[in-house]
This record gives C-alpha cells, structure tokens and sequence, in this order.
C-alpha cells in the first residue's frame, strides 16, 4: 500500500504507451480474456453489478473491475463478487513493482497507481482463469488504462453526461468521442438512454469498426412499482422483474444490463452456461450497489448516494420527489473541487430544509466545507459548517424528527468512513436499549 501511496503522486495520465509496455512485459494476459467493457458517465457500476449477480446465477466465474473504490481498499477487484484477498494482491503487487522499476531504468514513465491496479485486475483474472470478465472505464474511454484489450468484446454504454471537462472536453460531443474509444472491431455495443447527440455518435463509430449496435427501448420499459425496498418493472417480452434498489435511473441501469444479458443469451460465444428467465430475474432480484441512494439507517430515514455531477444530481432530485416528497430534507454534502459544485447546489440545494458542509477528508481535491457553505448560501440561506463527518451526522440526527430523511452526496469519497459512523451510532443505540431492557 505505501507503494501504490507512492504512485498516486503520478496522477491521471490518460494515454496507453505505459500500460501497453507493462502488459507486455506481464505476458499480456488481458488478451486472453472475454469482456464486457462498461464505459459511461454515471450508472457503470449498477450495470457491472447487476451484469454479475444474473451470470453468477448460471454458475459463470465472472472478475468484476471497477472504481472508485467506497468501502473497502480491495473491492475494486472482484471475482463472483468476493474481494481479492490482500495477500494475493500483494503477491502481485510485488511481481508488477519490480517490472515498473526496470521500464523506468528502459526510459518509460513510472505506470500511476491506476495502471497498476488495472494490471493487478487482469492477471488475477486470468491466473483465476474467469470465464467472462466485466471492467468499468476508469477516466474516459479511448486512452483509459482498461483499454488495453484489442480483440471483440461487448461494449456497454450507460448515460454519457458533462464530468471530468479538464480532461475530457466541455461538450457533450468531445466527451462521447474519447468514450467511443473502447469500441474495437467486430464487437457489439449495447447503448442505454442517452439523447440523441449521444446515440449518433454512438452508432456512428459501431458502424465506422463493423460493431453491431444495440439500444435500449426506453418505450419497452413499463414501471409497475416504485418504493425503498423494491421496483418492479417489465421490459419488451420479460415481464416482471424485481430490483431492490431504489431511483428510476437504476430501471435504466437494469434494463442496459438486460440488453447486455440477451446478447450473451443469442450469442452463446461469450459464455459456458445456459442463461433461464428464472435466473435473470432471480440475479435481478438480488442485486445490490451500496453508495448509490443506498437507505443506511431507518429512524430517521438516512441515504447515501454518490451522486457528483450534473446528470447525477437531476436524477437524484427526481429521485427524491418520488419518495420523499413531505419529507423534512436535511441534506450532508461534501464535493471535490473538479467537479461542477455550482450545478449540483443549483439543482439540488433550493429544496432542502437544512444543509451541512464537511470537507471530504484526506484529499487535496476536496472543497473546504467553508468555502462550499459560501457557494450554498447564495441558493439556500438554510446551510452550516461541520469540522468533521461525525460531527455532520450529530448535527443532522439533533435536527431529525420522524419526518425527516437524511440524504449525503456530492462524492463517493467520504460515503465509506459517514457509513461506518452511522453503522457504529446505531450500534451504540441498540447496545444501550438493550441494557435498559
């Protein structure tokens, strides 16, 4: 861990030329593997997870790579949804630390920790010998580190929005034509809702490397019911089927996901088992994403949710009006500094009833809680500054009544460590009723 501590000071470097030599000298065992590359601004993760429950249902070994990581170090490398273990990717580590400092000594720059996360994914996968293998872009598409594979794979897109300008491009079109860049020969892209700028481009480059290109019917999609605890929806001839995760934008998700799972259904070239209706609806059924309006406490109602740009932040809000609309709000926010902050207060802030700033802690992108109230005040005079996230949360629980909801976002970041507190207050809670009875 110091190691990768040390080559975070590398950054982000978007470009392939330190990746492609480092898989090279690791034998490129990413070549070897079948994919399903997610790329996407929001919803890559939903999609990977809901993509892994149904083929772990049909006994498929799947690797799942994805980031950031929320919770844990180590849950960005996955196999059947279990972590990699910290001495295998320690095991590894060792092997790829040794190979970046002989390609420094050969005039290459130093892979970032993101290479070397990703090199770690692809040889644990292999030497686990996956039978299907789905990666989440990290930054981007076509000089993202995952884009190292060259031969067909299935090319999924989630809903392409405004992230990431300083390296991506201020319009939506710049933004989708580094994306496109996953798309290899003769492989099939499968597209969720996106509008229409989005899906020319989309179709354009399918059509440009002889990829077969698929679409989400947003008329084919028919919600049921809609609550906390589950939707139900129905999609073209599957009737049905039950999510227990909460927002519209998850129906998006899983319908995406859907598309992705008939592929896989007509094209038997892609996995080793047989895929039934039961289990799709049964891998559908059982599939959970913590940090995306994931409810982690009930008295009183308190969500996260990673929402951190623009597109994210409308989906929330209407995701809100859905559930929570006589609901005292009281929202926690922390936000990174290269994100569009000014949006997401403009979208989300005039509706809360209080809000409470934190600093996201331990990164020097986060915006000072003070600062960010300043932002906030200008749209709702109703904001105030905590030190701390425990503090955030003590103030938010004084303010609370039975009608009120909780709800963090702005960043992934800090979601993990305002979980554990929130797990460990009502620990505390529990232990003392316990005592009193």
């Amino acid at each position: 861990m110091e190691f990768i501590e040390k080559t975070n000071l590398y950054g982000s470097v978007l470009g392939l030329r330190t990746m492609t030599e480092l898989m090279r000298r690791l034998g490129n065992p990413e070549s070897k593997l079948k994919v399903i590359h997610i790329a996407g601004t929001n919803g890559k993760g939903s999609t990977l997870s809901f993509l892994t429950s149904v083929l772990m249902e049909t006994k498929e070994k799947v690797g799942g790579y994805t980031s950031p990581s929320v919770y844990q170090y180590l849950e960005k490398i996955k196999i059947n949804d279990k972590m990699i273990s910290k001495r295998t990717f320690a095991k590894y580590l060792s092997k790829i630390q040794g190979i970046c400092d002989t390609m420094v000594k050969d005039g290459f720059s130093h892979p970032t920790s993101f290479e070397i996360e990703t090199a770690v994914a692809f040889c644990y996968f292999y030497d686990q010998k996956c039978s299907l293998v789905i990666l989440e872009t990290g930054l981007g598409g076509a000089k993202d580190a995952t884009n190292v594979i060259v031969q067909d794979k299935i090319c999924v897109f989630t809903s392409i929005s405004i992230d990431h300008q300083e390296l991506l491009g201020n319009t939506l079109e710049s933004i989708t034509k580094e994306k496109v860049g996953i798309i290899t020969e003769n492989s099939v892209v499968v597209v969720g809702k996106n509008k229409e700028v989005v899906t020319k481009i989309l179709k354009d480059k399918a059509k440009e490397k002889n990829a077969r290109y698929k679409e989400v019917l947003s008329d084919k999609i028919k919600i049921t019911t809609q609550s906390l605890k589950k939707q139900k929806f129905s999609y073209r001839d599957m009737k049905n089927i039950t999510i227990q995760m909460s927002g519209e934008y998850q129906i998006e998700n899983a319908t995406l996901a859907l598309e992705v799972v008939r592929t896989l259904w007509n094209e038997k070239k892609w996995i080793t088992h047989e895929i039934s209706e039961a289990q799709i609806k049964n891998g559908f059924r059982i599939t959970n994403w913590p940090g995306r309006f994931s409810v982690i406490s009930q008295n009183p109602i308190f969500i996260v949710d990673g929402a951190h740009n623009e597109d994210a932040a409308i989906k929330l809000k209407k995701t809100m009006e859905i559930y929570f609309t006589k609901y005292h709000k009281i929202y926690i926010m922390g936000i990174l500094k290269d994100k569009d902050y000014n949006k997401i207060i403009s979208i989300m802030a005039p509706y809360a009833n209080q809000i409470i700033t934190v600093s996201t802690p331990n990164n020097k992108r986060a915006v000072p809680a003070y600062d960010l109230a300043q932002k906030i005040q200008e749209v709702n005079p109703m904001v105030t500054v905590a030190d701390s996230i425990e503090e955030a949360v003590e103030m938010a629980y004084l303010l609370a009544d039975k009608e009120t909801v909780i709800l963090a976002f702005g960043s992934l970041s800090y979601l993990g460590k305002l979980t554990e507190i929130v797990n460990h207050n009502e620990k505390l809670l529990s232990d003392s009723h316990g005592k009193k009875k």
